[in-house]
């Protein structure tokens, strides 16, 4: 195996490592483990954010290095980004109420 495919291996396992880690954190731990009017604290917010950074940072990485299969790295993204994006946009509407 070269080095180059090694590498690209290393980065799609992290990718997906790291979306598995968001999503349980955020979404599959309130899909499964939840009552009807549980809601999330701030603190599995805030982590939920630096691990939707992180898939980021790795994600732009992975486009530096492999450009023409950077594209893979985007199959995880919903995963990840979802309770990010989510609280992003409920955030805007309602500081603008």
């Amino acid at each position: 195996m070269n080095r180059q495919r090694l590498g690209f291996l290393s980065l799609l396992g992290l990718s997906v490592l790291v979306s598995a880690s968001g999503f349980w954190v955020g979404p599959g731990r309130w899909i499964f483990y939840a009552g009807p009017n549980d809601v999330p604290n701030s603190q599995v917010i805030a982590l939920c954010d630096w691990i939707g950074i992180t898939w980021i940072v790795v994600f732009f990485l992975s486009v530096a290095m492999h450009p023409t299969k950077a594209i893979l790295f985007l199959i995880p993204a919903p995963f990840v980004l979802y309770w990010p994006i989510m609280f992003a946009i409920r955030g805007v509407f309602v500081l603008r109420a």
